[in-house]
């Protein structure tokens, strides 16, 4: 009798025991954060998701209380940032603002990749989506996709479009067109889109892809014209400049994005918490104005919409490299 009572105390403490810590861990959870948080990005500063990073930390600081402290770790196409956050420890302190690049593209590109964009991280949510724009040359003669098509299948393999270089978004959308299109178009590579677009203006490539800061200025000024949009909406920024899944390529895009991502086995309570808060900040007009100069859009999305969306985005863009011959390891 004296053992089933000390069992049934030992059980009873270890109940409770459990419970107290259940307890602990919730309590914890719900008063997140309690510190600085930490967010790590894999680019330089003043590159584009660095700019909407600084944007967003600071208005998550104002929402929660508490810093969100922005840490570049360049590097490797963004690997080395992505990896960075994938080991550290899944308490929502450690945070990484991240885009299509390493996160949807680099698992096509690369064989011996350190990380697993779908089952290394929790999604929190999208914060933009930034539209690239197709750009030619001022004297091609085409005033529309339809006409370039011709234009180009009348030349077959003679022609070139231009990129920032091999596996970047601008080549991709650039292959995935050729496929669709059955355009017989080279490609040039450089080393970034600014030394491509020179090019592209002096008339050594016909065409490219690039984003509105550097595409609208030159289009307003005459000095290339601008055939499309790679989304499946025209930009609420330039409304006037159709879509190329309106001109005879329906379902064609090639938007990039931002998003906010912990590492797996965060909290859903954390994750829930950062994901209200997040939202919150990208309608600030704060982070409105940033987008506007970068031509880009808010985007507001629950985790498990953004957990789709990049799952969708890592099988389409992977299809697209491997139709395309594309490694770069």
């Amino acid at each position: 009798m004296g053992i089933n009572r000390a069992r049934a105390r030992l059980a009873a403490v270890t109940i409770m025991s459990m419970i107290g810590t259940w307890a602990g861990s919730t309590s914890a959870q719900s008063a997140y954060p309690t510190g600085p948080v930490r967010i790590v990005v894999g680019w330089p500063p003043g590159q584009t998701t660095d700019i909407v990073a600084r944007v967003v930390a600071e208005q998550l600081s104002r929402e929660v209380g508490q810093p969100f402290v922005v840490e570049n770790k360049p590097g490797a196409a963004g690997i080395i940032g992505t990896e960075f956050v994938k080991n550290a420890k899944p308490d929502g302190y450690t945070l990484s603002i991240n885009s299509t690049g390493p996160m949807a593209i680099n698992p096509g590109l690369y064989k011996q990749l350190p990380y697993d964009p779908v089952k290394d991280f929790a999604p929190v949510g999208m914060i933009v989506k930034v539209p690239i724009y197709f750009a030619v040359n001022k004297d091609v003669p085409a005033n529309n996709f339809a006409e370039f098509v011709t234009y180009v299948k009348a030349n077959p393999g003679k022609l070139a479009y231009g990129s920032g270089g091999n596996g970047t978004t601008a080549q991709l959308a650039s292959e995935m067109l050729k496929g669709l299109t059955g355009m017989d178009l080279n490609h040039i590579p450089y080393k970034g889109n600014p030394a491509a677009m020179t090019d592209m203006i002096g008339g050594r490539v016909i065409a490219m892809f690039d984003s509105a800061p550097s595409v609208i200025p030159r289009y307003k000024a005459g000095q290339i014209k601008v055939l499309g949009i790679a989304a499946l909406s025209r930009s609420v920024n330039e409304p006037n400049i159709p879509t190329i899944a309106e001109q005879g390529v329906p379902g064609f895009e090639a938007m990039t994005w931002i998003g906010l991502f912990a590492p797996a086995g965060t909290p859903r309570p954390i994750i829930d918490r950062l994901n209200a808060a997040l939202n919150k900040a990208v309608m600030s007009p704060a982070l409105s104005t940033t987008l506007e100069k970068l031509g880009a859009e808010p985007a507001q999305s629950t985790p498990d919409e953004f957990a789709a969306t990049l799952k969708k985005e890592v099988a389409s863009w992977g299809k697209v490299i491997h139709d395309a011959g594309i490694k770069l390891d």
